[in-house]
């Protein structure tokens, strides 16, 4: 036989003796919702997986209770599966943080924002409605800050996205802890 026909016998041989440890720990699922007595020593489906253990040239990894360790490398993909969307969060709030840290600080300005003009887009940047953030916004950094007629404290208007969102990083880091504020970048308006 070639490599690959033997190659196709083992695939398919593998393949059965998962269809066997399948259909036992199905017996035993059953075996073990029928009766309300459960023998913890060993179980049919292990016994099953004992006697009819794949000999493919590896040692199985037995722990003391008779069953099958997982595999490390498996435990390893698990906890890397689980743990990966934790340290991508982790990495995207240190680089937030550190981003707003290399802003420069903000200073007073009668009008915040962008120039006037014909015809310009406008992202608002916007936050949440409390007069002692206002009197705050307009006493130390936006003189020209405002509540807008849905009730969001408009604090400038940009001409830009990027504009806006830098300046949103800024509030963020100068007010945000201070008052447990979030600001944000409105809606675009002409």
């Amino acid at each position: 036989m070639t490599a690959q026909g033997d190659g196709l016998d083992q695939l398919r041989f593998t393949a059965e003796e998962a269809d066997r440890f399948l259909e036992a720990l199905e017996t035993e699922q059953e075996r073990v919702t029928a009766s309300p007595a459960v023998d913890s020593s060993v179980t049919s489906a292990q016994a099953d997986v004992a006697s009819h253990g794949v000999d493919d040239g590896l040692e199985q990894t037995t722990t003391s209770s008779g069953r099958e360790a997982p595999h490390p490398g498996f435990v390893a993909l698990v906890i890397a599966i689980v743990l990966s969307p934790l340290a991508l969060l982790m990495l995207l709030q240190i680089g937030e943080h550190r981003s707003a840290e290399s802003l420069p600080a903000l200073r007073y300005a009668s009008s915040c924002g962008s120039s006037p003009g014909p015809g310009k887009r406008w992202w608002p940047v916007l936050g949440p409605p409390s007069r002692s953030l206002l009197r705050t916004i307009r006493d130390q950094y936006c003189g020209d800050a405002y509540f807008t007629d849905e009730g969001s404290l408009q604090v400038a208007s940009f001409d830009s996205w990027q504009g806006a969102d830098r300046f949103r990083q800024q509030l963020d880091h100068a007010l945000g802890e201070r008052f447990s504020a979030r600001f944000r970048v409105g809606e675009v308006h002409r």
